[in-house]
């Protein structure tokens, strides 16, 4: 695991803090939830982005 510092404003840190004691978990969770999703998601955009052309006309054909 690495440890990276980031920092934030005073009023996302209190949300952040307030969800994290909410879900009973510690603020460093939560953001290392957060930025598993984020990535996950930018991941699943990269992935739809490079289907070719042919193969999104494929799909969206086969959906009509």
């Amino acid at each position: 695991m690495n440890t990276v510092s980031v920092s934030l404003s005073a009023e996302l840190y209190e949300k952040l803090q307030t969800l994290s004691q909410n879900n009973n978990c510690s603020v460093e969770e939560s953001l290392q939830k957060a930025v598993a999703e984020y990535v996950e998601n930018n991941e699943f955009s990269s992935d739809m982005n490079s289907v070719s052309f042919a193969e999104r006309s494929f799909f969206f054909q086969a959906a009509e």
